[in-house]
């Protein structure tokens, strides 16, 4: 289990390199793997700790990332610096381990607030110290305790959002910690990836299960304490309230069921006489009139379409109708729109749905959402404009955020318009010299 620490210093363990990059890790890391994970050790915001698990791909494997990131004072230019921790475990290794990704989160004991010293290679992350970390249990009491239920822990389904703040990060973990182990009546625990808070840079497809700032109908409010939505009923309720597994469920067990089609012929053998050469004769007998019957009577081609045609199903039974999507789907969807920075299909996909002219408050909320997300872009790309040591690629990021930024400036009150144009052209201007 490798680890990585990616931070702004003066020295990097890329030689010539300064500014953001790696400084320490294993040093059996493979190589191929490192600029992977730098890619995901972004932070934007202005403080807070954040934790996320992402699965990545490299060299034809797959790897679980688990991050925490956070804000550690000022770096060697005086400037706001921030300090990414990785643990990276291959899939494989993940089968050993009797932890899931959000009790490594809680119960780590190593992460680091900020790094000091030389650039260094450091050892292994040792199974032996994951798995002696406290795994989370059922009945899920922490979801009880904020919402009144253990069953609410099965309500985090594929691209849930939980409303919070950046502080509540551990409570999050909490949360995830139990909810993650519902994962046991389906499938693996390890297949679900999630973060704590949402990053302006974050992909929402990165993501199983997301959290972040309040933003119009939500799944799980953590701020107000409120879950939206009726009790879950079902097998995963049912768990998250006893904690107790079946044996099939333990064992995975698999019920073969008998074919109701199959027959068997029974026949009574004989111990001695001649019969048995007499009935062997007219066995032989009747398959040559069989031969003869099928030479001399082909089958047509009635028989086997009218067969055929019998077999198959009707057209009916074939069709796939889709299932329309819900109000938080519709919402959700709208707002992954937002996140990549498509303000004009987001509004264009919400006005085209039922929802858009029944729910004028969250039309309202979707423009706020995107007046917030312009304010990041141009907050995000005006740091990079006024970073001496920024590198090309980040000042074509930071161009690409404000080109999104006017696109979106239409949507926006007439009042905030002019100023935020502004602030772009003055970015560009900055950038361009």
């Amino acid at each position: 289990m490798y680890q990585l620490v990616y931070t702004s210093s003066a020295q990097s363990l890329t030689r010539g390199r300064t500014g953001f990059s790696t400084v320490a890790r294993s040093a059996d890391m493979p190589a191929a793997l490192v600029p992977k994970i730098e890619a995901l050790s972004q932070y934007d915001i202005a403080s807070g700790t954040v934790f996320s698990h992402r699965i990545v791909e490299a060299m034809g494997q797959k790897y679980h990332v688990l991050t925490r990131a956070k804000d550690c004072g000022l770096d060697y230019t005086n400037r706001n610096n921030y300090i990414a921790h990785h643990i990276i475990i291959s899939d494989s290794q993940t089968k050993a381990l009797n932890v899931s990704p959000a009790d490594i989160m809680l119960g780590f004991g190593g992460w680091l607030d900020r790094f000091d010293g030389p650039p260094r290679l450091l050892d292994d992350v040792g199974d032996r110290l994951i798995n002696s970390i406290e795994a989370q249990s059922l009945p899920a009491e922490y979801w009880k305790s904020r919402f009144g239920d253990c069953a609410y822990a099965a309500v985090l389904c594929d691209g849930a959002f939980i409303s919070c703040r950046v502080g509540d990060a551990l409570d999050i973990l909490k949360l995830y910690s139990q909810a993650i182990l519902l994962r046991r009546l389906t499938g693996d625990v390890w297949s679900v990836t999630f973060t704590t808070f949402m990053l302006p840079s974050d992909r929402p497809s990165d993501f199983t299960w997301r959290a972040g700032e309040p933003r119009g109908q939500v799944l799980v409010d953590f701020v107000a304490g409120k879950v939206y939505g009726q009790i879950p009923a079902g097998r995963p309720a049912e768990y998250a309230r006893t904690g107790i597994l079946t044996n099939a469920e333990k064992y995975n067990l698999k019920v073969l069921q008998r074919n109701p089609n199959a027959r068997f012929n029974v026949v009574e053998a004989k111990k001695s006489g001649n019969w048995g050469w007499i009935i062997a004769l007219a066995g032989v007998s009747l398959l040559v009139i069989l031969a003869v019957v099928l030479f001399v009577f082909p089958k047509t081609d009635k028989v086997p379409k009218e067969s055929a045609k019998a077999r198959e199903k009707p057209a009916a039974e074939r069709v796939f109708i889709p299932k329309p999507p819900t109000l938080s789907e519709t919402l959700e969807h709208a707002r992954d729109k937002i996140s990549s920075g498509d303000f004009m299909g987001a509004l264009s996909y919400w006005k085209g749905t039922k929802y858009g002219a029944e729910n004028p408050n969250y039309t309202a909320a979707l423009l706020s959402d995107i007046e917030i997300k312009i304010n990041l872009l141009i907050s995000n790309a005006r740091k990079i404009s006024q970073n001496p040591f920024a590198t090309d690629s980040q000042k074509e990021l930071a161009l690409k955020n404000v080109s999104l930024a006017i696109n979106g400036l239409s949507l926006l009150p007439e009042a905030k318009r002019a100023e935020m144009k502004k602030r772009c052209e003055e970015i560009r201007e900055a950038i361009s010299k």
